[in-house]
């Protein structure tokens, strides 16, 4: 039995804060407020700690993904060597 995977729309959202922290803004996925005001700076610091928080945890699940690719490819190794 293997683990279930999440709903569509929350792959989606998981893919859209990858691409966010990748490749910069990304229409949809969190924009960011514009304007002078002192609720817009508020929100505006508010949104510059998310994507800081998504950047983290893009680069760490990034980093798991390739550690986990890496040893898979020496078990792959391994098994055509014996």
């Amino acid at each position: 039995m293997g683990s279930a995977r999440p709903p569509s729309a929350d792959r989606l959202k998981l893919y859209g804060l990858y691409k966010q922290s990748t490749e910069g803004d990304v229409d949809g996925v969190m924009d960011r407020p514009r304007g002078e005001s002192e609720e817009i700076k508020s929100d505006q610091e508010k949104w510059y700690d998310r994507t800081l928080m998504f950047n983290c945890i893009c680069a760490k699940m990034i980093q798991w993904l390739t550690h986990a690719v890496k040893g898979r490819m020496e078990l792959s190794e391994r098994r055509l060597q014996d």
